[in-house]
């Protein structure tokens, strides 16, 4: 069975620009860093936002690449494009008085220049595109790679919030039970989860349960099958989208856990909290 970064081009999908964007709720982290960032829960609360926010940034990178492509081609060549044609004029000036003599060198300078400052002015037009296009454009030329690294980093992007939101968990159970050492571990067919055991099924089923159960089955199948599908995943109703057999993690997957994760964090350090007190 081939591993999903053998496929070809053609499977890949060049995400939508505007569905690229930061999912990082700002006004939710001061919240919740205002509430539960001065306790025990600080280093906890600290390493959940800073993770969740690397992720955005990661996720958001192809909105990053073309506002920084419009930026600098537009700063260069279109804001000062008329700066640009005046100091072109100025060398000429100069080259005229102090290098060439003859009147057919002068025309000759002329008409070179004519041509720069046009370039100048088409160039200042061109950028002025919208940041969409530009990575449409992006996408459709030959740098096909960065439709593969865009496909590629939805799966380290998912992965990641998963990690921290396990993290998080963990450190919160290791606060209540006083005990940094504990294995983390979920329910399994063989015994109850570390939440489970430390907190209570009613919190697991709130916390891990759910969407976020579909989730792990997820991540596991990421971790560590490359990306196919498991049979557990597959008797899910998981609602995640599949090529042939493998996953591809989509911007509106991202989002969605990322939505998940602000709720369930705020349920368990609530419940922390309270039992610390």
């Amino acid at each position: 069975m081939k591993h999903a970064l053998l496929h070809p081009l053609s499977e890949y999908r060049a995400f939508n620009h505007d569905d690229l964007g930061s999912f990082y709720d700002h006004n939710w982290a001061k919240e919740f860093f205002g509430v539960f960032g001065d306790g025990e829960l600080k280093d906890a609360c600290f390493s959940l936002c800073a993770s969740l926010k690397s992720a955005s940034i990661v996720h958001s990178y192809p909105q990053i690449l073309s506002k920084a492509v419009k930026a600098a081609v537009g700063g260069a060549l279109g804001r000062n494009a008329r700066d640009a044609s005046m100091n072109l004029s100025k060398f000429a000036e100069l080259i005229k008085v102090e290098i060439v003599a003859s009147r057919e060198q002068h025309e000759k300078i002329e008409e070179v220049l004519a041509v720069a400052k046009l370039s100048f002015a088409n160039a200042g037009k061109s950028v002025s595109a919208d940041e969409s296009e530009i990575w449409d454009s992006v996408c459709n030329s030959s740098i096909q790679t960065l439709v593969v690294a865009t496909t590629g980093a939805q799966r380290l992007v998912f992965t990641g919030m998963f990690f921290a939101l396990e993290h998080f968990c963990h450190r919160c159970c290791c606060l209540v039970a006083k005990d940094d050492e504990l294995w983390w571990k979920y329910r399994s067919k063989k015994g109850s989860g570390l939440v489970e055991e430390i907190f209570s099924a009613s919190l697991y089923d709130q916390v891990l349960g759910g969407y976020i159960d579909t989730a792990r089955m997820v991540r596991n199948a990421l971790a560590h099958h490359g990306g196919r599908v498991t049979s557990e995943l597959r008797s899910a109703n998981h609602g995640f989208y599949i090529t042939p057999d493998e996953l591809i993690i989509r911007p509106e997957d991202n989002r969605k856990l990322f939505a998940e994760i602000k709720q369930r964090c705020l349920m368990i350090a609530t419940e922390t909290v309270r039992r610390c007190q």
